[in-house]
């Protein structure tokens, strides 16, 4: 009667990991998810700093020009 008991206590704690749903799918979704989100949110930073440059080159530009009509 007691190793019933025993074995059934042994079994309970499989059949409930047996039960639940594995996670490794979601985790790995989930990172390739934020990795897409990271990769695009570091290209628009780059973006970014490209205009940064070219607005700088202008505003160096313009400040020549009116350096040039000011003399």
């Amino acid at each position: 009667m007691m190793k019933k008991i025993y074995r059934i206590l042994l079994l309970i704690p499989f059949l409930l990991l047996g039960g639940c749903p594995g996670g490794e799918d979601k985790s790995t979704q989930e990172r390739s998810n934020e990795a897409q989100v990271l990769t695009g949110q570091i290209r628009a930073i780059e973006k970014a700093k490209e205009v940064e440059q070219v607005l700088q080159r202008t505003a160096e530009q313009h400040n020549r020009v009116i350096d040039r009509q000011s003399e």
